[in-house]
């Protein structure tokens, strides 16, 4: 008796043929009973495709804004802002302020390639956390505009 494939394989190979194993493709090309699953999750998922996006026939931006309340920060956020801001600003001015007379001297020692790398380094990881970013953020907003696939 011959083992089929499951459909968990089949639907996989329908998506992306070439991330398929050879196994998966052989027995694909010479079981009757796989090919016509094969065939009808073709269908299925180009019937899924064709289907019209759903819109809406409103502008519902122009419906909802107006009702949202307006709120205002409260006292104790503006409070807890200001507190922050000020203690950032003493937390970085203060070691900048006591140690001004060490700040250029600090990377003497250190020759000019190390200084290099560990700014290229930063500069690297910064863009691959600024792209990470950009990239999920498209993704909510395909997800929020059902797009899925572009």
């Amino acid at each position: 008796m011959m083992q089929h494939l499951s459909d968990t394989e089949l639907q996989e190979w329908v998506l992306s043929p070439s991330q398929s194993s050879a196994t998966v493709v052989a027995h694909i090309s010479h079981c009757p009973d796989c090919k016509s699953k094969v065939e009808s999750y073709r269908a299925l998922f180009t019937a899924i495709h064709d289907q019209p996006k759903a819109a809406f026939n409103f502008d519902l931006p122009l419906l909802v804004i107006p009702q949202l309340a307006q709120t205002k920060p409260a006292a104790a956020d503006r409070f807890i802002a200001g507190f922050l801001v000020i203690f950032v600003s003493a937390f970085i001015g203060i070691p900048v302020y006591v140690f001004r007379s060490y700040i250029l001297n600090i990377f003497d020692g250190i020759p000019s390639y190390f200084i290099y790398v560990i700014v290229i380094s930063a500069i690297i990881i910064l863009a691959a956390y600024s792209l990470d970013i950009f990239y999920k953020y498209r993704k909510q907003m395909r997800l929020l505009n059902f797009h899925p696939h572009y």
